[in-house]
């Protein structure tokens, strides 16, 4: 029964890496994506354990890779831009992102997963 425990802790811990790399890859390219013109926008991703950040406010602790990093199993993940014009850029407001930012990353979800899967099951 100890060598099931330790192969299940071993999988545990290798499928937090999965979602947490995953995660920060999507989020990441999401900023990437994100549509420049004062910078405020860009600059307003917030990631959140727990519960969502909603500020509009440049403000520090927020940060995709420091809160990835934290990402417990089960515990719901927020990224967010509370910006007022974030769904119009979305949607095609801006000519630097006229099909979005968030869809576009979401619509590579699958490949980023694989990527990340194939990575970490060579190691």
């Amino acid at each position: 029964m100890s060598q099931f425990k330790q192969i299940a802790a071993k999988n545990k811990k290798k499928m937090l890496q999965a979602v947490r790399k995953t995660t920060n890859l999507i989020g990441r390219d999401i900023i990437k994506r994100s549509p420049v013109d004062t910078g405020l926008f860009k600059s307003t991703w917030y990631a959140a354990n727990g519960t969502p950040h909603l500020s509009v406010e440049i403000e520090s602790g927020y940060g995709l890779t420091e809160t990835v990093a934290k990402m417990k199993i089960g515990q719901p993940f927020y990224f967010t831009n509370s910006q007022p014009y974030a769904i119009p850029l979305e949607y095609g407001h801006s000519g630097q992102a006229p099909n979005g930012m968030v869809r576009l990353a979401l619509a590579q979800f699958q490949y980023t997963v694989d990527g990340v899967t194939s990575e970490l099951i060579q190691q």
